[in-house]
């Protein structure tokens, strides 16, 4: 009689703890659930904030490999990524370019030959780059 009342004790405990572990996993899927969109945005927001310093940086390596080489450089924009013959850089999600463009820097002196301005189409509107001649500087601007 005895062992039967303590198999019963045990099985209570066990069903209180199981009761237990769901609600806590409850509770932790929500708050996760709760936070995952902040989180997800702000990676998000990162991404599309590292594209724009690697095209940057795309931008004047190509500057320089002309100056150097002394060759025409060819920095193509198009709707799957950017490239220079050299490196290519991928779009994250939620960027695309307004358009297609072809910027080419000069052999010797790395400047380019447009007063083109390339636009970028983001999750937080437009990012625009405008090139100058010559210098191979751009200003960037969010719209």
């Amino acid at each position: 009689m005895q062992n039967i009342r303590t198999k019963r004790q045990i099985l209570e405990i066990k069903a209180f703890t199981l009761v237990e572990s769901l609600l806590t996993l409850f509770v932790v899927s929500f708050v996760t659930l709760l936070f995952y969109s902040g989180v997800g945005e702000g990676f998000h927001q990162a991404q599309e904030q590292l594209f724009f310093q690697d095209f940057e940086a795309l931008y004047r390596e190509s500057q320089d490999r002309a100056l150097h080489s002394h060759q025409e450089v060819v920095l193509q924009i198009n709707e799957t990524s950017i490239t220079n013959g050299r490196q290519t850089s991928i779009y994250p999600q939620g960027v695309r370019p307004a358009q297609s463009y072809r910027i080419v820097f000069a052999p010797g002196t790395g400047g380019n030959s447009s007063l083109q301005k390339v636009v970028f189409q983001s999750r937080n509107g437009f990012v625009e780059y405008q090139l100058y001649i010559g210098s191979g500087r751009y200003q960037k601007k969010n719209r």
